[in-house]
């Protein structure tokens, strides 16, 4: 009797209808609160901190805490966490309509050390850290399903290469997280040219990943190639025409300047000086008609005497 009344206390305790969500660090993740859509009240909890809550009226009233402020937003009944952080791992619970609901987030976080592809023969280790997890230890499958002793690859397989998974159980339900791993060969390395093995600028046969520089016989001018040359060329031939037709330009201005200034002081006119010759009579002939005319207009003072 005392069993099963101790049985029904521990039922009752635990929260109704308790779900684990797991996502990683930078994702986004809905939380169920486990009720219908309508709803006369309404709150969210982080662990104890206020996240949102609605009253009657309505109105939206959001606690002080980072995660409510910027990175949290209601769908329906269900909370949205934007942006996970893995110090958002742990316990939610939803009030609603006077019953309350709890659920269990865990970020996961896998990567590999050194990150980036792993070198055949080198030694990486693999990390897997979940948060919000209490009461169990994480384990690495390999890529074929198998469990891997520890975290360590010494030395870095060619079967290393694939998926691996981080394995974990939370409230007797199992859990993975996926992490790629990828094998690479390393990048041979390039001898060093011997001058004495090869004669003539030619490699030695045995020298694989070698460069040869040319002699100097062999070099173009000043290490530029013909055509470069051939612009050069050209462009020289174009400046020293423009500077010989600017020449003659100039002195032919400064002729034809010269010529304008001896024009204006007299020296040599533009045209040859003409005189008109008049057909009329000089002012001289004219007087000496005039008094010629008057002269013979007056009768003789002895014949009118006589008269």
């Amino acid at each position: 009797m005392k069993a099963v009344v101790w049985l029904w206390i521990v039922l009752d305790v635990l929260p109704a209808t308790a779900k684990v969500f797991l996502t990683s660090p930078g994702q986004s993740i809905t939380i169920e609160c486990g009720e219908d859509d309508i709803y006369s009240n309404l709150a969210w909890y982080h662990k104890s901190e206020l996240i949102i809550k609605i009253g009657r009226n309505g109105i939206p009233h959001k606690g002080k805490t980072e995660i409510a402020v910027r990175r949290t937003s209601l769908q329906n009944t269900n909370l949205v966490i934007n942006q996970v952080k893995e110090s958002d791992a742990g316990m939610f619970k939803c009030e609603i309509n006077g019953k309350s609901h709890e659920h269990t987030l865990l970020v996961a976080t896998v990567s590999a050390t050194p990150p980036g592809d792993l070198l055949l023969g080198s030694k990486a280790t693999l990390q897997c850290q979940v948060r919000g997890l209490i009461g169990s230890h994480v384990q690495w499958k390999n890529p074929f399903g198998n469990p891997h002793s520890g975290s360590e690859l010494n030395p870095v397989t060619r079967s290393h290469d694939g998926s691996w998974n981080c394995v974990f159980s939370h409230y007797g339900v199992t859990y993975d997280v996926k992490l790629v791993v990828k094998v690479t060969e390393p990048a041979p390395t390039t001898p060093a040219l011997n001058p004495s093995a090869s004669s003539d600028g030619i490699p030695d046969a045995r020298c694989t990943n070698c460069v040869t520089t040319l002699s100097h016989d062999g070099e173009p001018p000043l290490g530029l190639s013909w055509w470069m040359w051939v612009v050069i060329g050209v462009a020289c031939v174009v400046l020293l025409v423009l500077m010989v037709t600017i020449f003659c330009l100039y002195k032919t201005i400064k002729r034809k300047k010269r010529k304008l200034m001896k024009m204006r002081n007299g020296h040599q006119p533009l045209t040859p000086r003409r005189y008109c010759q008049c057909i009329r009579p000089t002012a001289a002939a004219k007087l000496e008609q005039r008094h010629g005319r008057k002269r013979q207009s007056a009768p003789p003072l002895q014949l009118l005497l006589a008269e």
